[in-house]
């Protein structure tokens, strides 16, 4: 009888602590429908993951996001992941790309626990649904030319134009220097020719 009595608290024992789980697991497989989904989730973006770091009992998802479809306009979030996703579809893998369903907290965004995210392979009959819905995403800019960069252009090109007219000066000095020479011994040579000219025609008087 006591066995009986003590068989019989252990097994509801057993129910009660399994309960909740098979509860919870059984939620799990009731995925919502796309509008549902929708409906229910903060965020939703089609994200490739970068790198996933373990903490404790969750992860930490680096997402470049491709595209958005509810109030997510970052290129690149960090999402709080639990490490076994409902046992379902997860954990996300590094390299792959996912239909992300989040919600958002305090702490930041987070893929919860039975979350109906899925791989983009997977996920033909929601993108479908959503395909009207993308939102416009912040595009990381490329690097533009910096304010210093301008400036080394302009002296780099003062420095060009200096030169340009130096030389421009310097063959002019060269060019007149030359000429004034010619000129002088030119004028030198006439002046004695007019001379002995001169001289003759005094002797001849």
């Amino acid at each position: 009888m006591k066995k009986g009595i003590v068989l019989a608290l252990v097994s509801i024992l057993i129910v009660l602590m399994i309960s909740p789980t098979t509860t919870h697991a059984l939620k799990c497989v009731e995925m919502p429908t796309g509008e549902q989904g929708y409906e229910e989730y903060d965020g939703i973006i089609v994200g490739h993951v970068e790198d996933v770091v373990r903490k404790k009992d969750n992860n930490m998802i680096k997402l470049k996001v491709s595209k958005s479809f509810k109030k997510i306009s970052e290129e690149q979030i960090l999402v709080k992941e639990n490490i076994t996703w409902g046992s379902l579809r997860g954990p996300s893998e590094i390299g792959e790309e996912y239909l992300y369903y989040l919600r958002e907290s305090e702490s930041g965004w987070e893929n919860p626990l039975c979350s109906p995210t899925m791989k983009v392979a997977e996920a033909a009959n929601e993108l479908t649904f959503l395909q009207d819905k993308e939102i416009v995403i912040n595009r990381i800019s490329t690097p533009t030319q910096s304010p210093s960069d301008d400036n080394e252009v302009s002296e780099l090109s003062s420095d060009e134009k200096t030169n340009h007219v130096s030389n421009a000066t310097g063959s002019i000095s060269k060019y007149f220097s030359s000429n004034s020479t010619e000129i002088v011994i030119s004028v030198g040579v006439l002046g004695g020719i007019l001379y002995a000219l001169w001289c003759l025609w005094r002797a001849r008087k």
